[in-house]
C-alpha cells in the first residue's frame, strides 16, 4: 500500500462519512487540524520547496494548511528521484480526491438517473487509475458528440484517459426502474458534454436529438413493440395446430440447433418430401400467423408466396424482409434520429443516420432473428 493510501486510511475513521467532505466546514476543519499537529518536522526552505511542488503537481495550495508540513507529506512529495510520473499521478489524484469529489459526482449525476446510479463507482475507479484532476479539468473543455465524426474509437478517442478508466465506464449498464441501460450510453453522457439520458425515444439525448446506442446482438426493438421474444412459440403453436390438422403426420416447429426462420424452410422441405399437396396450406397458416402476431409491422406490401422459388422456400430472404420491417415499426415508434452501433470489447464504432438503417440492413448490419425478435449486430 502506498503512503497516500496508507496515510488516508488511517485517519478516514475520524470524519463521519468516512472521508473528509471538503465541503463540510467541520471536516475541513478537522482535516487541517490533524495536518498541523504533525507539520513540525520541516525548515521554512523545506516547507517552501514542498509547497511549491505540491502545487505544481496537484493545483493544492499548501499554505492554506498553516504551521509546518509533516513527515508524511514529506513522503509522499519525496525528491524527483524518489517519485515515477505514476506516483505524482496517485498523488493528484488522491488530494484530487477530495478537492474535486463533490463537482465530479454532481456532474455526472446530472446527465441522468442511469449515471447517477453509477457516479460513485465511476469516481472511485477514477481515484484508482490516478485520472481525477485529469477529469476535472477535461471538465472545463470538454468534447461534444458531433466530435465523434461517423465512425472511430472511444479508446483512440479518448486516449487521453487511461483504456481501464474508459473500458470500465464503457461497461457500466445500471437498471433503473426495471429498464436496463445499454452499454456504452454512460460512456457516452460521462464523456460528452452535450449527452445526457433520453427521457422520451432513444437511448441518450444530444442537445435534443434523440439517439439509439446498440452493441453487439442488440434488439432493434423497444419496449413499445407490441410481440416478443417469446412470440416465435404462439407462432410455432398457430401454425401446428392449422397444418397438423390436414397432414397425415404431424410436423412440429421444435427443432433443435436451427434459428426460428430456418426451421420454417426445414418443415417446408418435410411437407414438400410427405405430402406436397399441403404445401399451400402451410405457407397459408404461416402467412396468417406472421400478420397476426407481429402487430404493428407494415404488412401492406408483403407477399409471403414471392419467397417459394423453384420448389424451395427462401426462409434467409423471409428472415431479412421481417427484420426490416421491423426495423422501420421501430423507428416510427421510437422517434430517435441516428443510431452508434458500437463494439463493447475494441471500442470501435459507427454512427448511422435512421433513414439508411433499412438499406444496410443484411449488408454492413447483420440481422437475425435468434427467437422471436431479430438482433442486429454491425460489421467492424
Amino acid at each position: 500500500m502506498d503512503v497516500i493510501t496508507k496515510y488516508l486510511n488511517n485517519i478516514a475513521y475520524k470524519f463521519p462519512k468516512g472521508y473528509p467532505d471538503m465541503d463540510d466546514p467541520k471536516d475541513k476543519a478537522m482535516l487541517f487540524e490533524i495536518i498541523e499537529q504533525q507539520m513540525s518536522l520541516f525548515s521554512d526552505d523545506e516547507l517552501d520547496a514542498i509547497t511549491i511542488k505540491v502545487k505544481k503537481e496537484t493545483g493544492v495550495n499548501l499554505e492554506k494548511v498553516s504551521s509546518d508540513v509533516r513527515q508524511d507529506i514529506l513522503d509522499i512529495v519525496g525528491d524527483d528521484a524518489k517519485l515515477s510520473d505514476d506516483d505524482l499521478e496517485k498523488v493528484k489524484s488522491y488530494i484530487g480526491g477530495i478537492k474535486y469529489k463533490k463537482e465530479i459526482i454532481d456532474y455526472i449525476s446530472s446527465k441522468g438517473a442511469g449515471a447517477s446510479a453509477v457516479s460513485t463507482p465511476i469516481f472511485d475507479k477514477m481515484v484508482e487509475t490516478g485520472e481525477v484532476v485529469k477529469y476535472a479539468d477535461y471538465l472545463k473543455n470538454m468534447y461534444n458528440f458531433s466530435s465523434l465524426g461517423n465512425s472511430g474509437n472511444y479508446f483512440s478517442k479518448f486516449g487521453m484517459f487511461s483504456k481501464d478508466l474508459i473500458f470500465f465506464i464503457l461497461s457500466q449498464t445500471p437498471s433503473v426502474r426495471r429498464i436496463g441501460t445499454g452499454k456504452g450510453e454512460i460512456l457516452m453522457q460521462v464523456m460528452l458534454g452535450d449527452v445526457k439520458d433520453a427521457t422520451s425515444g432513444g437511448d441518450i439525448d444530444v442537445d435534443g436529438k434523440e439517439v439509439e446506442v446498440k452493441g453487439k446482438g442488440a434488439i432493434p426493438m423497444g419496449q413499445k413493440a407490441e410481440f416478443s421474444e417469446n412470440t416465435i412459440i404462439k407462432i410455432y403453436d398457430e401454425i401446428e395446430e392449422e397444418i397438423n390438422n390436414i397432414l397425415n403426420d404431424d410436423i412440429t416447429l421444435r427443432i433443435k440447433g436451427t434459428r426460428p426462420f430456418n426451421r420454417f424452410g426445414v418443415v417446408f422441405d418435410q411437407i414438400k418430401e410427405t405430402q406436397p399437396n399441403a404445401l399451400k396450406n402451410y405457407i397459408s397458416a404461416l402467412n396468417s400467423s406472421l400478420r397476426r402476431n407481429y402487430k404493428g409491422v407494415d404488412f401492406s406490401s408483403f407477399n409471403i408466396a414471392s419467397y417459394v422459388k423453384g420448389g424451395e422456400f427462401d426462409w434467409i430472404g423471409l428472415e431479412l424482409d421481417i427484420a426490416k420491417r421491423i426495423i422501420e415499426l421501430y423507428t416510427q415508434l421510437e422517434g430517435f434520429e441516428e443510431v452508434v452501433f458500437l463494439d463493447g470489447v475494441n471500442g470501435n464504432y459507427t454512427i448511422i443516420p435512421t433513414n439508411e438503417l433499412v438499406s444496410k440492413a443484411g449488408k454492413e448490419i447483420e440481422i437475425k432473428f435468434a427467437d422471436g425478435m431479430p438482433r442486429w449486430t454491425y460489421k467492424f
